[in-house]
């Protein structure tokens, strides 16, 4: 199934990012006017479009030191 597919795990259900679907190998043979088509109908989806926000948000702060949650509390609370 597309990126992932659901395993059965001790009673749980766990998704795994692979590429078992052959989604990602699909994708890369579409030309990049498929491909911006592609991802022009994910952002109409505000769901998706908000994940992708969070999902570049969070790498392009992975290398940010971290901070205890109470500082950054303080720091915003005036």
């Amino acid at each position: 199934m597309l990126l992932s597919h659901i395993v059965n795990s001790g009673g749980k259900n766990e998704r795994s990012w692979d590429d078992s679907g052959g989604f990602l190998t699909a994708f890369k043979t579409l030309s990049r006017k498929e491909q911006g088509i592609f991802f022009a109908e994910i952002i109409k989806n505000k769901r998706l479009r908000e994940d992708l926000v969070d999902i570049a948000i969070a790498e392009s702060r992975k290398k940010h030191k971290s901070r205890p949650f109470r500082k950054f509390i303080k720091e915003h609370t005036g």
